[in-house]
């Protein structure tokens, strides 16, 4: 690994050694709720950006989901189905949020 000098005290870095954790859709459900705060988890345990970026994600997907104006749909494919979103009118007659009033 490189070497360091600070101050004539020898620094070295080393590699960032990260363990994996298997998540079924309820624990990355809540995993990503605790995201939604920031990037500190707990003391000593902070998400990193790509984990608080798809926590934003679920936030955005179920404001969408309570205002009633994007619905999933469910289009068959070749042995696979896949899932699309579908906007829906709003009741004040446009796509989405309205903005501030």
């Amino acid at each position: 690994m490189a070497s360091l000098r600070r101050g004539g005290e020898a620094l070295s870095l080393h590699p960032w050694l990260t363990s994996p954790l298997a998540l079924d859709w309820q624990g990355c459900r809540a995993l990503l709720g605790c995201c939604m705060g920031g990037p500190l988890l707990e003391k000593g345990l902070f998400a990193g950006s790509d984990l608080l970026w798809w926590g934003q994600r679920l936030r955005f997907a179920g404001s969408l989901a309570v205002k009633g104006v994007y619905l999933p749909a469910v289009q068959r494919g070749e042995g696979k189905d896949f899932l699309c979103p579908v906007a829906a009118p709003a009741p004040w007659g446009g796509l989405g949020y309205p903005g501030p009033s």
